[in-house]
């Protein structure tokens, strides 16, 4: 295997697409297992908690343990709860497969034929399809299993509650928590994450975004599932299986398609219209999560804006499901194009002489990597992607797309769940106040007025430290006066001399003074104006 193999397999794992270069299925186990430790790092289930992990950070610098708020113990419950269900559904799935195919006779079968161990491919699989990522230990994916309805099930559930179907989890579980009666003492934090979830955490939405999300997903999962049965019930990628395993591997093909990459059934045997779906659907990929990600924490920051009447009246950028639809799919759009344009002029000799190689390939290619979904149409019986048989210029094109690809489902800098509080950095000033008045229920009016007052209550306070250091510095000159004015007391000519300056300077000093009050009341007088 070249380097440049290599680094595309490092690529393609990291970021969870699945396309492979080379062979994966005849790895060493030691090969197989650093691929899998790179999947354990890039899972995007467990890259969620980066944001909680720093926020908890610089909660334990600057605050003390009186000051730690709703906010620092949900901090805390999230950081148990994530890595919790990342264990449990893999380790379920593990246990599942591993069992099936260890005890199944056509999956005894199935393992002797391709050399694999029961228990590493349970566990890999198990990975894998939670983590979206396709890699298979068998060359052909999961074609061999599509008369084995149980590993299909299995990872398709695998494949939804590790990437569309995480935020519908995450709030059903922190909400099933909060009914628990036995756990009253956290009972605030869950509701506190129930009320703030963008303020907490990327995946957790709040009620009405969730049910939105809820709805798409099924959506667009039943939307694929019925094309499969109009358009390819009598296909030949299915002709050799009954209406029991078509209605599985159908489903399969569903759940997986969008996401994962893995396939049970031969692609290329598939009908056009249903690889354009295909296509379709990639480009989609797991776009609705980060739409609803975008949306909540702009609207977030928009309302917590809004609340406090910035000083600034520029106008907001608009913030609608809509706006966020064109941002995410359209921002890209020209990347993909690029990409397009460019491997056919790289491929531009193989393209006009090997009956392998077409622009639909390429399409469909760069299309599953910006998706980071790892579907391929691959290139005869050759067991790797189509993109192993590219030239290198073309395979460094596609591991950009991968990385693009992988970053549109990030959160903006600026959301909330990313950001460290302001509260924790600026402790001294009315910032932290003023965060929690934007957090605060009520109407926009009733959150103004309190800004209000409040803020009269900011100044009066700067205003009291102010008098105060003035007082000191008044108390300090009288007793310099005094001492002044008993070594005037003591006759001699340089106290004449003394007195007649003494009294210059005085008439000096009270315009002087009077005009510096003249000035403080104009500051005043500008101060209320402002107010």
């Amino acid at each position: 295997m070249s380097y440049l193999d290599a680094l595309v397999h490092g690529v393609s794992t990291s970021t969870q697409t699945g396309l492979i270069p080379t062979n994966f299925a005849v790895f060493s186990r030691l090969g197989q297992v650093i691929l899998a430790g790179i999947m354990l790092l890039g899972n995007g289930v467990l890259i969620t908690l980066a944001p909680v992990v720093t926020r908890l950070y610089y909660w334990h610098k600057f605050s003390n343990q009186h000051s730690r708020s709703d906010e620092y113990f949900a901090l805390w419950q999230l950081l148990i709860i994530v890595p919790s269900y990342y264990c449990f559904f893999v380790g379920l799935g593990w246990i599942v497969l591993g069992v099936y195919a260890a005890s199944a006779p056509d999956a005894l079968d199935l393992m002797d034929k391709n050399s694999n161990n029961p228990a590493w491919w349970g566990l890999y699989h198990s990975m894998s399809a939670f983590g979206n990522c396709g890699y298979s230990t068998f060359a052909d994916s999961m074609v061999q299993w599509q008369t084995q309805p149980l590993p299909l099930i299995v990872m398709s559930i695998l494949i939804l509650v590790g990437n569309t179907a995480f935020p519908l989890m995450m709030r059903l579980i922190v909400y099933t928590l909060w009914r628990v009666p036995f756990l009253k003492r956290s009972k605030h934090v869950y509701r506190y994450l129930l009320d703030h979830p963008r303020r907490c955490y990327t995946h957790l939405f709040p009620a009405p975004e969730t049910r939105w999300l809820l709805v798409l997903l099924l959506f667009l999962n039943s939307v694929e599932f019925l094309f499969e049965l109009i358009l390819d019930w009598d296909n030949a990628a299915y002709l050799q299986l009954n209406a029991g395993y078509k209605l599985v591997n159908m489903y399969f093909q569903a759940i997986a398609i969008r996401t994962a990459g893995f396939n049970s059934v031969d692609l290329t045997k598939l009908s056009s219209a249903i690889l354009w779906l295909y296509v379709g659907m990639m480009y989609i990929s797991a776009s609705p999560v980060a739409i609803t990600v975008r949306y909540t924490g702009q609207a977030k920051n928009q309302s917590r804006d809004d609340s406090i009447e910035a000083a600034s009246r520029a106008p907001h950028k608009k913030n609608t499901v809509g706006s966020q639809v064109q941002n995410v799919f359209v921002k890209h759009f020209v990347c993909v194009f690029l990409a397009i344009l460019f491997i056919s002029m790289i491929e531009e000799v193989p393209l006009a002489v090997d009956p392998n190689y077409s622009l639909f390939k390429i399409i469909f290619e760069v299309v599953s990597a910006y998706g980071t979904v790892g579907l391929s149409l691959g290139y005869g019986s050759n067991p790797t992607s189509f993109l192993g048989v590219l030239s290198g210029g073309s395979k460094l094109v596609l591991s950009f797309m991968m990385i693009l690809g992988k970053h549109r489902n990030l959160p903006d800098s600026i959301d909330t769940a990313v950001t460290v509080p302001k509260e924790l950095l600026f402790e001294e000033t009315d910032l932290d106040e003023i965060e929690v008045l934007s957090e605060s229920d009520g109407d926009d009016a009733t959150q103004r007025q309190r800004y209000r007052d409040h803020s009269h209550r900011g100044h009066h306070r700067h205003r009291h430290e102010a008098d105060k250091k003035k007082t000191k510095r008044s108390s300090r000159h009288v007793e310099e006066d005094i001492e002044e004015s008993e070594e005037r007391k003591r006759p001699g000519p340089e106290n004449e001399k003394r007195e007649v300056s003494g009294e210059e300077e005085s008439e000096g000093e009270d315009e002087e003074g009077s005009q510096f009050d003249t000035g403080e009341e104009d500051i005043e007088l500008g101060r209320r104006n402002r107010w």
